[in-house]
């Protein structure tokens, strides 16, 4: 018997744990731009114009600052990177909104790209980086961090690890599955991810909510004709948000996924 796609995308959602009966808007609309800037950056010179080199900030160049983890050097490269940062992103635009989740999508971009920018002028001057990865481990350090508030150790075997060291194990393993991968790039990700649970970057990614609320009430008839995806609405993400404790305990299934 054969499924049709709105129930295929429901399954989706639920393999996921995407909390909703299909995936989420942006978690959507970012998984269709990474694969279709993949394929143009395959046929064009797209790659090399977004890659973050180091002296993009000398240079002012706010395309590759804020736009390179859109492009990809490989198909495996892409395929890891949204499989990695599909269920944590849910989460995240879950509980505090569909147009708030893509500020703090681009905010994690700037915040990461400016220290790797210092540190390669330094360091590594020729060295440049794509990619979604250091998005995936921004959130793996958002989530760590809030879950190490209510579970601060967890055990395998006879040990107790703390929770906040989880991402830095993923970052090692990464690393060395991957060598040829940006460790400072994924670090520098890790932290902002850090800087994002502990309220430090609160002043950059807090649009006020009344005019994103005000802004969706006039446009509601058209955001609710957006099929076959859920569209997380401001006005109701405070609501939602009570409940961020119980979507916190789904962490170890979404790390499971990964």
């Amino acid at each position: 018997m054969s499924l049709s796609y709105p129930v295929l995308l429901s399954k989706f959602s639920e393999l996921f744990h995407l909390g909703g009966k299909y995936p989420p808007a942006l978690v959507s609309g970012l998984v269709i731009f990474l694969i279709s800037f993949y394929i143009v950056g395959v046929f064009t010179s797209l790659r090399s114009s977004l890659a973050l080199d180091p002296w993009a900030l000398y240079h002012l160049n706010l395309n590759k600052i804020s736009l390179y983890p859109l492009v990809h050097s490989s198909f495996l490269h892409l395929f890891f990177n949204i499989f990695a940062l599909i269920s944590p992103l849910s989460l995240y635009e879950r509980s505090n909104g569909t147009v708030h989740t893509g500020v703090v999508l681009n905010v994690l971009a700037v915040v990461t790209a400016l220290p790797y920018c210092v540190l390669g002028m330094v360091f590594f001057p020729k060295v440049s980086v794509v990619g979604a990865s250091a998005w995936c481990f921004s959130f793996f350090g958002y989530y760590s961090y809030l879950q190490s508030l209510s579970y601060p150790t967890f055990k395998v075997q006879d040990y107790e690890i703390p929770t906040i060291a989880t991402p830095f194990i993923l970052l090692v393993a990464s690393a060395l599955i991957f060598p040829g991968s940006s460790f400072i790039g994924h670090l520098l990700g890790l932290l902002s991810g850090f800087a994002l649970a502990k309220g430090y970057l609160k002043p950059l990614i807090e649009p006020s909510s009344k005019v994103i609320s005000w802004l969706e009430e006039r446009l509601e008839k058209y955001i609710d004709m957006i099929p076959l995806v859920d569209y997380y609405k401001e006005k109701n993400v405070q609501r939602q948000f009570v409940n961020l404790n119980e979507d916190i305990e789904t962490q170890g299934n979404i790390l499971g996924t990964i």
